[in-house]
């Protein structure tokens, strides 16, 4: 069961940092489109 939980907390911070490089890039070609 712990184990369990402790992929799970791992899978979640993956999505996370995901999802914040992925907003950063956005970021990012949104500053491009404004030059």
């Amino acid at each position: 069961q712990k184990l369990r939980s402790e992929a799970h907390l791992q899978v979640r911070r993956n999505d996370e940092v995901a999802a914040q490089s992925r907003s950063e890039r956005d970021r990012w070609t949104f500053y491009e489109i404004i030059k």
